[in-house]
């Protein structure tokens, strides 16, 4: 992969951040006239050889340290099942402050631990059921057969009459 300059290096990493191509544009040092000109200078960027591999590249190992491993997901689907409580922060934005560029100011609330309701363990329940065969659908099968004929129709060729 080729180098990349230190505003395309910018640009990439801010993109990744906020997926907002012309605002990482922005924050990466680059200048526009125009809001439409610095969207189109900044999808022309996305299509940048070297910027378009290094975006790949660093998209791919996010996703592989993202995935959730068939492990993560039973031992989920368990907890909920059981009941264990979760802790959650709830988060609220207060769009009367501003940070230094521009965004509204995310403040976080405490934390509050929660446990799964009935539904959602009965859900984990019945996934964790499929999973792991627990449940067998049954069906009926009601089919009337006439009689069987069985036809011999295969001559004995080779066969010894005496036996």
């Amino acid at each position: 992969m080729a180098k990349l300059t230190e505003k395309q290096q910018k640009f990439a990493d801010e993109y990744l951040q906020t997926l907002n191509a012309a605002d990482a544009y922005r924050k990466a040092g680059y200048a526009a006239k125009t809001n439409a000109t610095q969207r189109a200078a900044a999808s022309r960027l996305l299509t940048n050889v070297n910027v378009s591999a290094y975006l790949a590249t660093r998209l791919s190992e996010l996703k592989l340290n993202e995935k959730m491993s068939q492990e993560e997901v039973i031992e989920r689907l368990t907890n909920i099942a059981r009941g264990t409580p979760t802790t959650t922060a709830f988060k609220r934005i207060d769009k009367t402050k501003r940070d230094d560029n521009g965004n509204p100011v995310i403040e976080y609330d405490t934390e509050t631990t929660v446990a799964p309701d009935t539904g959602s363990q009965l859900q984990a329940l019945e996934d964790l059921g499929k999973y792991y065969k627990l449940f067998t659908e049954r069906q009926e099968i009601n089919a009337r057969v006439g009689p069987v004929t069985i036809t011999d129709d295969i001559p004995d060729k080779g066969v010894d009459e005496d036996g």
